[in-house]
Formats: structure tokens, C-alpha cells, sequence
């Protein structure tokens, strides 16, 4: 009979075990899916990110386009480029793939060696923008007028009114499509003459962009501090494409969003 009942009790303790295993199974089961299911649905939706509009509005074209193999040094000009995730693209020629080092290992710039201007090594994205109508109102302001090559954009646009591309946010030249990522902030470089390689005696243009270009969006300014801004920077969003001189510029119409739907009262 005690035989009987120890028999029992194992068999009992068996079972609760059994059971306790095959929930704590079960349970890291549904853990594992369910992060599974949470990793891919985040992976997912930031691989999705916002999606370029449907609508566009044509506001200028495209006026230059230069690319700078060598950081910091001289401009090289073509009729058409290919845009590419890391910058512009000719033949072997990659803006800013290249760099002047010294005989420590340490790169050079411009900011260093102002001549070197007579430049994948951009500061911050791969392009950058400059509005024709932007660097004349600048000039109004100016005593000894700049000109676009001071600011080593990208692309320059014609069309636009002055500093009308702050607002800008999708962007589209010819088929290549771009996104606004956030304002171009400029430094002492736009003081250096693109002709002579010498810096402006007094700052300028930086002094009187400082005047009135200061960036005052409280999520950027910590990080940009005084530096005043002219221009935008381009990050692209779409397949690589070949952007030509003379390509219309368009910019995003933002989607309507249908009105919210109300029961009747």
C-alpha cells in the first residue's frame, strides 16, 4: 500500500512538472514569436520611411552643378552627372572621395590651408543646395559681392524667390528624387576667395550672415550653435539617376488629408 502511494505521489509531482515545463514552453514560445513579430515590423517600417509625394510643383531649374573630387581643393563642372547615395558620380570622378593628407596621417582642408581651394568626404550629406535668388539677396547686404562658388554646393537653382528652399522638403531634379534633411550651416570657409585662395580681411559673408541667417529651431540649434545657414542639404531618396543642366527643379505637394469623419449628431 505505501508502495502504492509513493508510486502515486511521483506520478502527481510528474505531471505538475510536466504541466510547469510545457507552460514555461509555451511561454518562451510566445515571447520568442512575439519579439520575432516586433523586429520585423519595426525593421519593416523604417525601411517603408515616408514615401516621396505623388504631386509635384515645378519651381525653377537647374542653373550649375559642380563636384569636387578632393576635399577642399578646385570645383570640376559637367553638363550631367549621375546622382548616387554617396554624391555625384563621372565616370571615375566621385565628389569628395579623396583627401590631401599630411606627412602624419592627418587630412587637410581648406578651413587649414585657405589655397587649398585653387574639394566620400562631405561634412555632412552628400549634396547640398543653393538658390541663385538667395546669394543676390545676400549681395545686397554686402559690400564686395560673392559669388556661388564661396558656398561649394552642389546644385544651384535658378526660379525660386530668396530663401524659399528653407521650406522646401521633398525635391525633385529632373527624376532624381531628394529629400530636405536639414539646413546648410556655414563656416569660415565661404570666406576664402575661390580665385586668390586668400580669406576675407573682416569674415565675409560669414559676419553678415550672421546678421540675419541665424538658425532658431530649438532641436537644431544646440548643435549648430551660431553658425548662420544658406542653402539646404539633399539626401537621396530614390534609385541613382543622371541629373542634367537645364532639368526643371520641383518640389513635393503635400497629400490632403481627408476630413475626419464625424457621426452625425
Amino acid at each position: 500500500m505505501d508502495l502504492l502511494i509513493f508510486f502515486y505521489h511521483i506520478n502527481f509531482l510528474y505531471l505538475i512538472f510536466s504541466d510547469k515545463a510545457r507552460l514555461t514552453y509555451a511561454t518562451t514560445v510566445a515571447i520568442g514569436v512575439g519579439t520575432a513579430v516586433f523586429v520585423i515590423w519595426w525593421w519593416w517600417n523604417r525601411k517603408q520611411g515616408p514615401k516621396p509625394p505623388s504631386k509635384w510643383r515645378k519651381v525653377g531649374e537647374l542653373s550649375d552643378m559642380v563636384m569636387y573630387p578632393v576635399k577642399s581643393l578646385g570645383p570640376v563642372r559637367k553638363t550631367e552627372m549621375e546622382c548616387t547615395t554617396l554624391g555625384l558620380k563621372s565616370g571615375w570622378l566621385r565628389d569628395r572621395t579623396l583627401l590631401v593628407i599630411d606627412l602624419e596621417g592627418r587630412f587637410l582642408t581648406a578651413r587649414q590651408q585657405p589655397k587649398m581651394v585653387n574639394g566620400a568626404y562631405p561634412d555632412e550629406t552628400s549634396y547640398t543646395l543653393a538658390n541663385e535668388a538667395s546669394i543676390a539677396d545676400l549681395n545686397t547686404r554686402l559690400d564686395e559681392p560673392v559669388v556661388a562658388q564661396q558656398f561649394r554646393m552642389s546644385f544651384l537653382v535658378k526660379g525660386p524667390s530668396a530663401y524659399e528652399e528653407d521650406n522646401w522638403d521633398w525635391v525633385k531634379i529632373g527624376n532624381v528624387i531628394m529629400r530636405n534633411l536639414r539646413p546648410c550651416t556655414r563656416c569660415i570657409f565661404t570666406t576664402i576667395n575661390p580665385e586668390t585662395g586668400t580669406k576675407h580681411p573682416n569674415t565675409e559673408p560669414l559676419k553678415t550672415l550672421r546678421s540675419y541667417r541665424q538658425i532658431t529651431d530649438p532641436q537644431i540649434r544646440p548643435a549648430v550653435g551660431d553658425s548662420p545657414a544658406m542653402g539646404i542639404h539633399l539626401g537621396l531618396r530614390g534609385p541613382n539617376g543622371v541629373v542634367r543642366l537645364g532639368d526643371p527643379v520641383y518640389v513635393g505637394i503635400p497629400e490632403e488629408k481627408p476630413p475626419p469623419v464625424t457621426s452625425p449628431s
